[in-house]
């Protein structure tokens, strides 16, 4: 239960970080995207590393039978640092309209993973979403 709890506010720290980057493309300030951006960078970094080398395989010891959920999850981790990637090609480019249209495709994406997720850690663990 703690666990659905703690994936949960480490998703909510994320926010400020993605409503900054979002500013600093509305104020046409790459210097504070990049800035931002480098920030969400290690945030995801972190919060991946932790789901995917401590939460999944905790759950997947309670429940084997979410494994194929768990790493579907695993393998959408490595994707988001792929686009992260990306992301910072705009802003080496000065392409701040191009990094815009790719963040939002990036934000929308994480936010749907981010629901899955801690519905399947919910399922998981026995404790409703």
């Amino acid at each position: 239960r703690r666990a659905v709890r703690q994936i949960g506010d480490q998703h909510l720290h994320l926010r400020p970080i993605l409503a900054e980057i979002r500013a600093a493309i509305g104020q046409t300030d790459p210097q504070r995207a990049r800035d931002a951006l480098g920030r969400l960078q290690v945030a995801l970094d972190a919060h991946f590393r932790l789901e995917d080398l401590v939460f999944f395989p905790a759950l997947n010891g309670l429940r084997p039978g979410y494994s194929e959920g768990l790493e579907m999850l695993s393998r959408e981790h490595v994707g988001f640092a792929d686009a992260l990637r990306h992301l910072n090609k705009h802003l080496e480019r000065s392409d701040l309209p191009g990094f815009g249209r790719a963040f939002d495709a990036f934000a929308g994406s994480l936010a749907e993973h981010e629901q899955h997720e801690e519905r399947l850690v919910a399922d998981v663990v026995g404790e409703p979403a």
